[in-house]
């Protein structure tokens, strides 16, 4: 019994190496860059579509004044199977 355990023990230790060695070989290490941004770049410039009043004109345009006639196509064809 106790040799069966070493054996399991071993097999372990080697699948558990060779997985480590198989991400560290699929992701290379790369050091962080070290650069700071330039100051001429801007850094929080936000897209003229992603404002409160473009999001909510977008919110209000939705139609889910009947989810019922949405899902009868979809009702019809289970009850074809």
């Amino acid at each position: 019994m106790n040799k069966k355990i070493w054996i399991i023990f071993i097999i372990i230790v080697i699948l558990a190496i060779i997985a480590i060695w198989y991400g560290m070989r699929k992701t290379p290490a790369t050091a962080p860059s070290s650069e700071q941004p330039s100051a001429a770049a801007p850094q929080n410039v936000q897209a003229p579509s992603d404002t409160t009043s473009s999001i909510n004109n977008d919110l209000q345009s939705v139609d889910t004044s009947s989810p019922d006639q949405n899902f009868q196509s979809i009702d019809t064809n289970l009850n074809s199977l």
